[in-house]
C-alpha cells in the first residue's frame, strides 16, 4: 500500500509541475491599464476615463502621446519630446484593462475586446532629433483591444501611453 501511495504521489507531482500554456490574464508580462487619456484627431486632450495615475507608465520629460485615442485600427500619430538628439525605441505591446475601466468605456459606447496572447512589436529603434518628434504609424495590423505604446531612450528613460484600438465602428 505504501508503494502505491508513493507512486501516486510522484505521478501527481509530475503532472502538477508540467509547463502548460499560461493564459493571457496570468502572463506576468501583461500590464494592466487603469485609465486612458481621451485624445482627439487633432491631438488635443479631451479628458480622462478611469484612473490614469495608476497606469504602469513613468512620468518624465518624454511626454509621450498617441492620438486619436480610442480609435479604430488604421493609423496613429505618436509624439514625444527629446532633450537632445538620441536613439529611441518605440514599441507597442498588448495589455489588459480593469473591469471598472472596461465598464466606463462601454458606457461611453466603446467596445473593448480582450487579447488572447502577449505580443510586443517594435516600430523602430533609431536616432531622433532634439525637441518634438511626431511620427505617423500604420497600425491596421493590430487587432482591436488595449495596448501600451512604449518609448525607451538611450539614457534609460522610458514611458508608455495606454492606447485602445476599437473595432471599426462609429466612434462616439
Amino acid at each position: 500500500m505504501k508503494i502505491l501511495f508513493y507512486i501516486v504521489s510522484i505521478v501527481l507531482l509530475a503532472i502538477s509541475c508540467s509547463d502548460g500554456p499560461v493564459s493571457f490574464e496570468d502572463d506576468s508580462r501583461v500590464k494592466t491599464i487603469y485609465g486612458i487619456e481621451v485624445v482627439s484627431r487633432n491631438g488635443s486632450k479631451d479628458g480622462d476615463i478611469g484612473d490614469v495615475e495608476k497606469n504602469p507608465c513613468e512620468k518624465n520629460g518624454l511626454e509621450l502621446l498617441a492620438f486619436p485615442n480610442p480609435y479604430f485600427a488604421t493609423a496613429t500619430f505618436i509624439q514625444y519630446n527629446l532633450d537632445r538628439e538620441k536613439e529611441v525605441q518605440v514599441s507597442i505591446e498588448t495589455a489588459k484593462v480593469t473591469d471598472d475601466l472596461r465598464a466606463e468605456l462601454e458606457d461611453k459606447g466603446y467596445e473593448i475586446r480582450n487579447h488572447t496572447e502577449y505580443k510586443n512589436f517594435v516600430f523602430y529603434t533609431e536616432v531622433k532629433e532634439e525637441g518634438l518628434n511626431s511620427v505617423l504609424h500604420i497600425i491596421y495590423i493590430f487587432k482591436p483591444g488595449p495596448y501600451l505604446i512604449n518609448i525607451l531612450d538611450e539614457d534609460g528613460n522610458k514611458s508608455c501611453f495606454p492606447y485602445i484600438i476599437v473595432p471599426d465602428i462609429d466612434i462616439p
